[in-house]
């Protein structure tokens, strides 16, 4: 990697201690029992944008997709479909043709 001396791969100006000028108290060199978590500027920007990442996602998919939390989809009775939209021809239509092998025993054409 190369000397810690070297600017171009060091670029390290020192140890971020908050940002006094966004409100943050400066974190001291030292701490008695265990560091305070969330407190700086950089935590609450990162938090900020992960809250509102979730916000938009969960506003998002409330106006457009409520029906899958709430179950509002308006679900037709069985008898309420035709034919046509389940997919059976009707009576008068030709017998589709068959593209099996009619001739052969069974079990020889595999």
């Amino acid at each position: 990697m190369g000397a810690p001396e070297d600017p171009e791969l060091h670029t390290y100006d020192g140890v971020y201690r908050g940002t006094p000028s966004k409100g943050d108290k400066p974190i001291p060199d030292f701490i008695y029992r265990e560091p305070r978590v969330g407190d700086t500027y950089v935590d609450r920007c990162v938090s900020y944008f992960i809250s509102a990442c979730l916000w938009f996602w969960f506003t998002y998919h409330m106006y457009y997709h409520s029906g899958h939390i709430f179950g509002h989809w308006y679900m037709p009775y069985l008898n309420e479909f035709t034919d046509e939209e389940l997919g059976i021809p009707p009576d008068d239509a030709p017998d589709p043709v068959y593209w099996g092998n009619h001739g052969e025993k069974y079990g020889t054409y595999r």
